[in-house]
C-alpha cells in the first residue's frame, strides 16, 4: 500500500480522465517504465542544476524530522524497514525543537536539584 497526501489523490483523480497510467507513454495504451528521459527533460525546463530524484525523498524526510514527525514516521513515510540505516542517511533535520525542548526540561531539572530558578540565577549575574 502506498501512503498519499490529500493533494497527491487530487492530482491523480485529475488525470483520470487521461487514462489508466500515472505515467503515459507516447503511444496509446503505454506507460513509462522509467523516469530518467522525463526527469532529464524537467531539469532543462526548469534551470535547476545537480537535483537528483533522491533529493526529493531526502527533502520530506528532512522536512518531516524538522517539523516534529517522529523517526518510525519518517521510516515508514521512506518505505524503510524498522531501525533503519538510510532513515538517517534521508532524514537531515537537526531537530532543533526537539532538541531545545529536552535542553530546557534537563535545566528545569538541574535547577531543581540546585533549588534554585532561572530568575534567581539571571538576578546573581547582574
Amino acid at each position: 500500500m502506498v501512503n498519499l497526501v490529500k493533494l497527491a489523490v487530487a492530482v491523480l483523480k485529475g488525470r483520470e480522465q487521461r487514462g489508466e497510467w500515472v505515467f503515459p507513454g507516447r503511444k496509446k495504451n503505454t506507460h513509462l517504465t522509467t523516469l530518467k528521459k522525463p526527469w532529464r527533460a524537467f531539469i532543462t525546463r526548469s534551470g535547476i542544476s545537480n537535483l537528483v530524484i533522491h533529493d526529493l525523498r531526502r527533502t520530506l524526510a528532512t522536512r518531516e524530522g524538522e517539523t516534529g514527525a517522529s523517526r518510525e514516521a519518517i521510516t515508514k513515510t521512506l518505505g524503510h524497514t524498522r531501525d533503519s540505516e538510510a532513515t538517517k542517511i534521508y532524514d537531515r533535520s537537526e531537530r532543533r525543537a526537539e532538541v531545545r525542548k529536552a535542553m530546557d526540561i534537563a535545566v528545569a531539572d538541574i535547577l531543581r536539584a540546585a533549588k534554585t530558578s532561572e530568575r534567581k540565577l539571571l538576578a546573581a549575574g547582574k
